[in-house]
């Protein structure tokens, strides 16, 4: 899946427990841990989805359903969650049964202090720490400080199975970002599923739709010998914009309520493209992240260019391997109102228009409009220390000069500047 970096686990340790007496033994031996407390298998679910535990602490005799059965339902919603069962039997098949099950340690009720301790401790430094697993997708790398906030963003995401509003603006692939937070969820290893509203054909598209959905999330079956490999994990709402509000109501509604025989481990992700319009306080089953826009990116613009530079030179079989410097001026200028589609599409252009080993600014498939945003971005070298500034400046001529083959009256007017004024500043700052 490509590279990894360690990422923080928790202290939470979830006690499924239904008697007072244990329940507060447990909390008085486990007060240096985060422990909270769940009485039967829908309040554990509900609990998990809102953060996932470090380890679950579950009591065999429960009320209306044995621990072993309570955890394996668990077990095949979140196979990555360690568990210790503690029972008031010393009963050996059932501690065999147990193992073979996949709980990790096997103690007696009461609590022993001393090894309640021993057993949580061994467990949590055995604990294997998930890791963070970098995007595939070259346009979602980088080292700019709004990209490496992404990636805290999505880590911050695995820390819950909260549902998941996706923002992104025109031009950028949601879907490579949704694998992204598949890769580093609890639900890796299972599969991600799409569901396109673009898709549904307009006539009956309600009632295709649910049907549809409640296909994909029905939680499986006792005793079912589905692997769990076959079953999604996350899965992807595309096109939402353009569905009626009431009908958007309803979808949050049913995902956020997960009724009897919906599989609650599911994550959903909902990509929207304009944020304004989504009040994420009113859905607390659900949190928000952000793709970044290009724009908010410019750091990693040189690395990008370089990418696609290398993908297009090798797809058109081109030995283009590098951009003038009035080019990437003019790239490190623009706001990308297209985001990475419209980077990717004006370094193809370029490629397919240049004859030489070196894209020029004239390869680049720049109009009016695009020059236009780039003149006006000289109001933002208002901000900035003087010496950014009078780069960005400089940058700014250079580009206007190339592209109206040095033209000060093109310029001029561009800018909206007398020309004898500019004139004068570009020998100033030459």
């Amino acid at each position: 899946m490509g590279e990894t970096s360690q990422m923080h686990v928790n202290n939470i340790i979830l006690h499924i427990v239904d008697d007072q007496n244990t329940e507060g033994s447990a909390k008085e031996i486990l007060a240096d841990f985060n422990v909270k407390t769940a009485q039967n298998l829908d309040e554990a679910l509900n609990s998990i989805k809102a953060e996932v535990p470090s380890m679950i602490l579950i009591n065999q005799e429960l009320k209306n359903l044995s621990g072993l059965e309570l955890f394996r339902k668990i077990h095949s919603f979140y196979p990555e969650i360690r568990c210790i069962m503690a029972s008031s039997s010393n009963n050996i098949p059932l501690a065999v049964s147990a193992t073979k099950l996949g709980i990790s340690d096997f103690i007696s009720r009461p609590f022993e202090a001393q090894k309640l301790l021993l057993s949580v401790n061994k467990l949590l430094a055995q604990k294997e720490i998930p890791s963070f697993i970098f995007p595939e997708a070259f346009w979602l790398k980088g080292q700019s400080t709004e990209t490496k906030n992404f990636y805290a963003g999505i880590q911050g995401l695995a820390a819950s199975a909260k549902n998941i509003f996706l923002f992104g603006e025109t031009g950028i692939n949601k879907k490579e970002a949704v694998l992204l937070i598949h890769n580093n969820s609890f639900q890796r290893s299972k599969k991600v599923k799409t569901i396109d509203f673009s898709h549904f054909p307009h006539e009956n598209m309600e009632s295709y739709f649910w049907s549809a959905l409640t296909e994909v999330m029905a939680e499986p079956e006792a005793g079912s010998t589905v692997n769990k490999d076959e079953r999604f994990g996350t899965v992807f709402y595309e096109n939402i914009d353009s569905l009626d509000d009431n009908f958007k109501s309803s979808l949050f509604s049913f995902l956020s309520e997960r009724r009897e025989k919906i599989d609650k481990s599911i994550i959903s992700v909902i990509g929207i493209k304009d944020k304004a319009k989504t009040d994420i306080s009113a859905q607390k089953h659900f949190q928000g992240i952000e793709i970044p826009p290009l724009r908010d990116r410019r750091e990693d613009i040189p690395f990008l260019v370089i990418q696609y530079l290398k993908l297009f030179a090798v797809k058109y079989g081109k030995s283009v391997s590098a951009l003038s410097n009035e080019a990437w001026d003019f790239l490190m200028l623009y706001d990308y109102p297209g985001n990475y589609d419209e980077l990717s599409s004006l370094i193809e252009q370029a490629m397919l228009h240049s004859n030489s080993a070196i894209l020029g600014l004239n390869d680049l498939p720049i109009d009016n409009k695009m020059i236009s945003e780039v003149s006006r971005s000289r109001a933002s070298m208002e901000n900035g220390a003087d010496e950014n500034k009078l780069i960005k400046e400089k940058m700014l001529y250079s580009v206007l000069m190339a592209k109206t083959d040095n033209n000060t009256t093109r310029v001029a007017d561009f800018l909206d500047t007398p020309e004898t004024i500019l004139t004068q500043r570009m020998d100033e700052i030459n």
